[in-house]
C-alpha cells in the first residue's frame, strides 16, 4: 500500500527517533512537483528513480527529470540518482547532470550470485575501472572536477533536441571517497 505526502511527515519523527537522527530520504521522486513537495516536508534527500519502473512500460525516464529536478532543490537537499545504472557511462552522466551520487542498483548482486564477495568486489573494482578511465578520457582528473566543471561545457539534450545547461556546482563527497576506496582498496 502506497504512503500519501500526508504521512510522510509521521514516518519522518518516527525515522529520526529510531535512528538518532540519522537523514531520512525518499525514493521514487520522478518530477519537480514532488522533489519540492519533500523538501518541503522535511525529507533530507531524494532518490531520483522510476522505481521498479521495469514493471511500469513507458514511464519517464529518471535521467531526462534529473536536470530539472537538480535546478528546483540541488541546492537544499540530496540527491541521488538510482534508475538504469548498468556502466560507468550511466554513472558519469547522472554526476554530470547534478546527482550528489549514484546508486549501483542490482550490479553488485549479479557480482554476488557469480562469486559471493569476491564477486561483489570484482564488479566494483571493474565498474571503478572504467569510470576512471572515463575520467580521463573525458578530460578529467576527478570526481570534483567534473562537478565542478557543471554549467560549462556539460549539457544534456533532451529527447526533444532542446539543450539543457548543467549550472549546479555540487561536491560529491561520497562517490569521491568511493574512487579512493578503488585507487586505495582496503
Amino acid at each position: 500500500k502506497a504512503h500519501t505526502w500526508e504521512k510522510i511527515p509521521w514516518i519522518i519523527n518516527e525515522w529520526k527517533k529510531l535512528t538518532n537522527g540519522r537523514p531520512f530520504l525518499i525514493k521514487g521522486i520522478q518530477c519537480v512537483e514532488d522533489a519540492v513537495k519533500a523538501l518541503e516536508i522535511g525529507c533530507d534527500g531524494i532518490v531520483v528513480s522510476n522505481h521498479a519502473g521495469r514493471q511500469v512500460d513507458g514511464a519517464v525516464a529518471s535521467l531526462d527529470q534529473l536536470p530539472e529536478i537538480v535546478d528546483a532543490v540541488g541546492k537544499k537537499m540530496t540527491i541521488i540518482f538510482d534508475s538504469g545504472i548498468r556502466t560507468a557511462a550511466d554513472i558519469f552522466k547522472a554526476l554530470a547532470l547534478g546527482a550528489h551520487c549514484v546508486g549501483i542498483g542490482r550490479l553488485w548482486v549479479y557480482g554476488l550470485s557469480i562469486r559471493g564477495e569476491a564477486g561483489v568486489r570484482h564488479v566494483m573494482k571493474s565498474l571503478l575501472a572504467e569510470f576512471d578511465i572515463l575520467l580521463n578520457v573525458a578530460g578529467y582528473n576527478s570526481v570534483r572536477e567534473l562537478i565542478g566543471s557543471r554549467g560549462g561545457s556539460l549539457r544534456h539534450v533532451n529527447d526533444y533536441g532542446g539543450s539543457v545547461c548543467l549550472n549546479t556546482p555540487l561536491l560529491s563527497l561520497l562517490c569521491e571517497n568511493t574512487i579512493n576506496t578503488y585507487k586505495n582498496p582496503v
